[in-house]
């Protein structure tokens, strides 16, 4: 894990207090030399599909990127294991990749539960959570979330702590020429 992760910037206290308040909160945690090996990787892959359990693509390292889910998800089970079901653990990754300008409407990621990860590789956009769960008022209750480079967006879903919500969220105005970013999720049927 500390090859990956900078575990000395993540704050279990802190980290429950912005996913509770925002519905998601974002923490420097990923090592600059570890990022940029994901980065040379997400360009190399140019798309990962979404894939679930150990069935992933053949392009590029993909031991690089479950090598980040599985140091993401230790920490997650080490941290917050009694805010979760008790059978929860990644099964779902994903890489996404935003062009210059690039923009995903509001949205919530249903299906999902506990807990959702998104890793920032590189490239620069606005992110933004509502911790209402309601489209209704996003604009009015949105909140913006730091998402740079080697950050991890740590995001509620269903479940988490009990909440029967999913939160909304935007990934918007991509100011450069793409942003990639790893996203790891839970399905409790192991299908994303």
């Amino acid at each position: 894990m500390s090859e990956v992760l900078r575990v000395e910037q993540f704050n279990r206290e802190k980290v429950l207090e912005g996913m509770m308040r925002d519905g998601a909160v974002s923490v420097p945690l990923i090592h600059d030399n570890f990022r940029k090996a994901l980065e040379i990787e997400a360009k190399r892959s140019q798309r990962l599909p979404w894939v679930s359990g150990e069935t992933f693509c053949s392009a590029g390292n993909i031991d690089l990127f479950k090598q980040t889910g599985a140091a993401l998800g230790e920490l997650v089970q080490n941290n917050f294991g009694d805010c979760l079901d008790k059978e929860f653990s990644f099964n779902i990754l994903g890489l996404n990749t935003y062009r210059f300008l690039g923009a995903l409407a509001p949205h919530a990621d249903g299906g999902y539960r506990g807990m959702v990860c998104i890793v920032v590789i590189d490239g620069r956009a606005r992110f933004y959570s509502s911790p209402t769960g309601d489209y209704e008022d996003f604009y009015q209750t949105r909140r913006q979330i730091p998402n740079d480079g080697g950050d991890v967006i740590f995001m509620r879903a269903y479940g988490f702590q009990e909440t029967k919500q999913y939160i909304i969220h935007q990934v918007g105005w991509v100011k450069s020429l793409r942003r990639d970013s790893l996203l790891l999720r839970w399905s409790s049927s192991g299908k994303g």
